[in-house]
């Protein structure tokens, strides 16, 4: 089974540049003829894909303990639907009609999804199996006392003499055929339900109950999937880094840098190739070199590989957010897998988006493309409100500033940026470091400013508190020990007391 699977991860990536490829080809002006034939090619590339996402999943579940495993809730009739879509492709080639129906209006249901999903896909294919031609198979899916059902009939339509005669045929196969539905029956056993069997002649019916809240010996996780929405706030963009960048661009019409992080050659290769009609694109594959590389070359948007020379892409997404250099730039998470399961795994990873492996060219485009004008529009709005909210006064206009008044305040300045964390830092302490009296001190701030030294000093602390705000790094409680005040709520009183907002509606204000 490990060789199997080696060998099966091995073709995701042709498989994936084929599958894109063709794509690529059935988008251009193509013969009716041909045109057919590629989208009947593509059908089945697709449906290797989605069968391969159970094969991933079915993988990982295989290196966790048993009691590790977790079930995950799913509107039933959607669930079902998503997994028989997943067969439409076999039952087409083979001419069966797949028809599913409900009655219910709404109910979930909680199943394993990797081992479920592979096992009814693995159902579903067996009784296409046995279908004769022009056959149609009934899947039922009902609601009923707490548990959750499917019925499962096949009623071919036997008109020709052939088809009647290879009847007996397909009558002897379906016992091997059930007999190799063992792993099925274990699967739902294991989440508390059953599977029955029922033959009139040539039609068979196959009908599995199981319980809607199925625990089945499966730990339930203990994070929510709402948890992933508040765990994949990312850190708001740094107002220094980026903003010059994009206006840069902007400026130059260059269209916008994406860098890959990825060591697999044949896909950074084709994405690069790909993509690069709409932005610049640059592959990095060492990936301790991703936070230097970054902040030299200040991409607009970085792709990351699940796994890149040995570090996991959940590392490298954390490392650019902590960063604050480079924690503006958006990241897109490339995952082999779009179950459930998947997304609560990466979901602290600090991505602003994640994305099937198996991608969808078109739609990667438009989603990079998103994230860079949203992340610019930020920035913008973030660099204008703190422009048109500058509390830091400078001498009035009709006053000139001599040099010496510019050394003085400079020197004021590095003074208050030295001691900005140090509480209780007082007019009389900044007068004693600059060499001058109080009154001196007094009578050149007022006159180069307009404020008071007290005024002057306050004004300060509350403008680097505003972009420390607004730059969404840090907490009101660091913010308060960095700027010297004994705890986050007197530091909010004095936010407050200034700018007339308090600190958590100042930051909602600047953010939108």
């Amino acid at each position: 089974m490990k060789l199997m699977l080696n060998i099966i991860h091995r073709t995701q990536t042709p498989l994936t540049l084929m599958h894109n490829q063709l794509e690529d080809i059935a988008s251009n002006d193509l013969s009716e003829p041909i045109s057919k034939k590629v989208e009947r090619v593509l059908k089945h590339t697709n449906h290797v894909m989605e069968c391969y996402q159970n094969v991933v999943a079915l993988d990982r579940m295989g290196k966790e303990k048993q009691n590790e495993y977790s079930v995950i809730e799913f509107e039933l009739f959607t669930y079902m639907t998503s997994v028989i879509n997943q067969c439409r492709t076999y039952a087409d080639e083979r001419n069966v009609e797949l028809k599913i129906s409900k009655n219910f209006n709404y109910s979930n249901c909680r199943v394993n999804e990797a081992i479920m999903t592979a096992a009814l896909q693995c159902l579903f294919t067996k009784m296409i199996d046995i279908t004769p031609h022009k056959g149609r198979i009934n899947i039922i899916v009902s609601h009923f006392n707490n548990c959750w059902s499917l019925r499962i009939t096949n009623c071919p339509k036997l008109k020709s003499k052939e088809q009647r005669a290879f009847l007996p045929f397909l009558m002897m196969m379906s016992v091997g055929y059930w007999w190799s539905l063992r792993p099925v029956r274990k699967v739902i056993r294991l989440h508390g339900g059953k599977i029955t069997e029922v033959k009139h002649g040539w039609a068979t019916t196959l009908h599995i109950v199981v319980p809607v809240d199925s625990h089945c010996g499966i730990k339930k996780r203990k994070k929510e999937v709402n948890d992933v929405g508040k765990s994949n706030q990312v850190a708001q963009p740094d107002e220094e880094s980026g903003t010059s960048e994009a206006a840069k661009v902007q400026k130059n019409h260059q269209p916008p840098h994406v860098l890959l992080v990825m060591a697999d050659k044949e896909l950074s290769g084709y994405l690069k190739e790909t993509l690069s009609g709409f932005f610049r694109m640059s592959i990095l594959a060492e990936p301790d070199r991703l936070s230097f590389f970054s902040g030299k070359q200040n991409p607009d948007a970085i792709i990351i590989d699940e796994f890149v020379n040995g570090v996991y892409g959940d590392q490298l997404c954390s490392e650019i957010k902590s960063d604050a250099g480079i924690s503006s730039i958006p990241v897109i998470l490339l995952i082999n897998s779009n179950d459930y399961e998947s997304y609560l795994t990466h979901s602290h990873s600090g991505a602003d988006r994640l994305e099937l492996r198996m991608v969808n060219v078109c739609r990667l485009k438009v989603d990079i493309q998103i994230l860079i004008e949203n992340y610019a529009i930020q920035r913008e709005r973030i660099k204008k409100f703190l422009a048109d909210n500058s509390s830091v006064a400078d001498s009035p206009e009709t006053v000139e500033k001599s040099d010496e008044d510019v050394r003085f305040m400079d020197k004021v300045q590095e003074l208050l940026e030295k001691n900005l964390s140090k509480e209780g830092y007082t007019v009389d302490m900044l007068s004693s470091d600059i060499g001058v009296s109080r009154t001196g001190l007094y009578t050149r701030i007022k006159g180069m400013t307009g404020k008071a030294p007290i005024e002057y000093m306050l004004s300060y602390k509350m403008d680097k508190a505003k972009n420390l705000l607004a730059t969404q790094q840090y907490t009101i409680t660091e913010i308060a020990t960095m700027l010297g005040y004994c705890d986050a709520k007197y530091f909010g009183k004095k936010f407050k007391e200034y700018y007339q907002v308090a600190p958590t509606k100042f930051i909602g204000k600047v953010v939108g």
